[in-house]
């Protein structure tokens, strides 16, 4: 139940926005940085009235973590937070920007007994409605990679090295 896509950081934060407040559960949000990003390695417990892309890109974190159940790290190395709430956790990776690259991002549900589903969906269809399905790394096509028109402006940058958005989208 992985979707790899292309988003800007503010397309990101639109999309859980919109995700979170259809929803009919309370939706937790949190941030999480690991040793390496610079910063020490922590949790963030985050409110959808904050400056969320800002707070992202310039926290040095990585992944963020959306709770159906609104339940949220008891404090920053709550490192058994995941393992406690695994059935109530969607995980998104990537989506940061640095100089004119931007990383692909990944939507998945952290448990296959998860009670996110409806939610993940949720996402999904948004992410798909809202951007172009294509790109091309390494010379492969990956047709269920999406990218938004924003994101294109960007040197898009997977796992795979640098993609292209396919030319019959445009």
């Amino acid at each position: 139940m992985e979707i790899f896509y292309f988003l800007t950081i503010n397309e990101h934060f639109e999309i859980l926005s919109e995700a979170a407040l259809s929803s009919k559960k309370d939706i937790g949000l949190c941030f999480r940085r690991f040793i390496p990003s610079g910063f020490e390695a922590a949790f963030e417990v985050c409110t959808w009235d904050e400056d969320l892309p800002n707070k992202y890109l310039n926290g040095g974190y990585t992944r963020m973590y959306l709770t159906t159940n609104n339940s949220s790290p008891t404090n920053p190395q709550d490192w058994e937070f995941s393992d406690r709430e695994q059935e109530n956790i969607i995980i998104i990776e990537g989506g940061r920007i640095q100089g004119n690259e931007l990383e692909q991002s990944y939507l998945r549900v952290f448990s296959k007994k998860s009670n996110c589903k409806l939610l993940h969906q949720k996402i999904r269809s948004l992410i798909k409605n809202k951007t172009n399905s294509g790109v091309y790394a390494r010379g492969s096509y990956y047709k269920n990679t999406f990218y938004s028109n924003d994101a294109a402006k960007y040197k898009m940058v997977s796992e795979f090295g640098s993609c292209e958005y396919a030319k019959e989208n445009t």
